[in-house]
């Protein structure tokens, strides 16, 4: 299984879905995802911090905690020519479909708690490749 930022977010962040993504990653053999996660997580939690969600001190916690929860770290160069064809065929940011291109690569699921980019998905084949984590 690969997981999104999303997921990793959620499971270190307080939130409706916390136990739901934490479940998940802590419970589920073989996940992984693509480098780009690292940076995707410093700017989730730095943007929490910028809308007030989170405080600094509770980001670092956070910080530290998700990169001692990482999974297996796949790179991402590889994925990029699928990705960037998979994000201009969806009209979707490039970032995430590194993640889609991934699990379609593996023809594995992703895991998201994304219900926007889930929901872009459904009706499409890619459908078959997305599990949401809802609350």
């Amino acid at each position: 299984m690969i997981i999104d930022t999303s997921v990793l977010f959620d499971a270190v962040v307080d939130g409706t879905r916390s136990s739901a993504s934490r479940s998940l990653l802590f419970a589920t053999e073989h996940i992984s995802s693509p480098d780009i996660i690292r940076v995707e997580m410093a700017g989730a939690l730095t943007k929490a911090v910028r809308r007030r969600d989170l405080s600094e001190t509770y980001a670092r916690a956070a910080y530290e905690l998700a990169e001692r929860s990482l999974p297996k770290i796949e790179n991402s160069a590889p994925l990029m020519p699928r990705a960037f064809q998979l994000s201009l065929e969806l009209s979707h940011p490039c970032s995430d479909c590194v993640f889609l291109a991934l699990a379609e690569s593996r023809d594995t699921l992703l895991a998201t708690s994304d219900a926007r980019f889930a929901h872009k998905l459904a009706g499409t084949g890619y459908a078959r490749l997305i599990h949401l984590i809802e609350p």
